[in-house]
Parts: structure tokens; sequence; C-alpha cells
């Protein structure tokens, strides 16, 4: 997890079932959010990274949040028996410069 080029330590990271609901764009923001459960939490450590174990096979909706900086989601889908997969994720703050991105470590 990093902003700006900078380690980001404390963020927030929610994981939420029914990602699904993010493909209906006949419901509000609030109309999804009410459809999905919070199923895991974690925050980053010094290093920026964070570790969510024992999640049933299904698509989530992974959020990450820190005071000050952008709302950033992906979409990810947990195959049974588990990923060591790990997602690189750049936070920007709020209104400034840059891109928030989400994507699969090389």
């Amino acid at each position: 997890m990093t902003g700006y080029g900078a380690i980001n330590p404390g963020v927030q990271v929610y994981v939420f079932d029914n990602a699904q609901v993010w493909l209906d764009h006949s419901l509000s923001m609030q109309e999804k959010r009410k459809r999905q459960t919070n199923d895991a939490d974690a925050v980053t450590d010094e290093q920026g990274r964070f570790a969510v174990k024992r999640l049933p096979e299904g698509f989530y909706e992974v959020e990450f949040r820190r005071d000050g900086w952008d709302v950033v989601s992906a979409l990810v889908h947990v195959k049974h028996g588990g990923t060591k997969d790990q997602l690189c994720v750049v936070l920007r703050i709020e209104s400034g410069p840059g891109e928030d991105s989400v994507e699969k470590c090389p």
C-alpha cells in the first residue's frame, strides 16, 4: 500500500461479500452497500501490507480507506483453497494529483 511513492501504514481494509451488486447500475450506492456484509477487515502494517485469511470461495469487494485520502475499491475473486496473490494499491490524497490504482502485484 503506497501513496505518492511512500509506504502507507494504518490504512483500513474492509472485505465485503456480494460484490456482484456493483454491477447493478440501477441501485444507488447506499442500496448496494445494504446488500453486502463486512466479512473481514484489516489494517496495513508498517510495510503497508495486510492479510485476510479464511474467506470462503466467492466474489468480494475490497475497500481501502484512510482519513484524508481517496477511498479505493477492487472486486476480487477468491478461489477454493485461497490464493497467495497480492494486490498493489496506490492511494492519493483527496482531490490531489495522480491516480488511485489497484492491481495484481508483479
